[in-house]
């Protein structure tokens, strides 16, 4: 998934899902089955240790250090973004002032905003370099960006 994608998709899943608390604080696996931005894309094999999982309330940094990178945690369609990334999705969904009664705040919104600003950018960059690369001119190529 890309980048965008991801962004949606995250915002999507809390506007019907609540997000991953359990006793004030945000954790990759939650109470009832719930999950955070960064655990929610977790492995099906890291979902099932529930609260039991090992860096459950760490950051998104510890954990790239702990299980030496991310991508050894996450499904096959999520991988291959930089942690940075991943702590600005997790961002979105651990500030209680981005959400009220799973919607996006004003300042959720923005946020948002911001993500699909720094992160569109740079996906088109690759994009535009990858087709160069195959000999497409920058003229031959539609993107579509659909917003949140």
């Amino acid at each position: 998934m890309t980048k965008l994608e991801i962004i949606n998709e995250t915002v999507q899943y809390y506007t019907v899902n609540p997000r991953s608390i359990a006793s004030g604080q945000c954790v990759y696996n939650g109470p009832n089955g719930t999950h955070c931005a960064v655990g929610r894309c977790f492995r099906a094999s890291i979902k099932e240790l529930g609260e039991d999982f090992q860096g459950n309330r760490d950051g998104v940094d510890s954990l790239h250090s702990d299980y030496n990178g991310l991508d050894k945690l996450l499904e096959e369609k999520y991988q291959d973004h930089s942690v940075d990334f991943w702590g600005d999705v997790q961002h979105l969904h651990d500030c209680e002032y981005h959400w009220k009664d799973n919607q996006l705040t004003l300042r959720g919104k923005e946020y948002v905003d911001e993500l699909i600003e720094r992160y569109g950018k740079s996906e088109i960059d690759e994009i535009k370099a990858l087709a160069e690369r195959f000999g497409v001119h920058e003229s031959q190529i539609t993107i579509r960006h659909e917003s949140v």
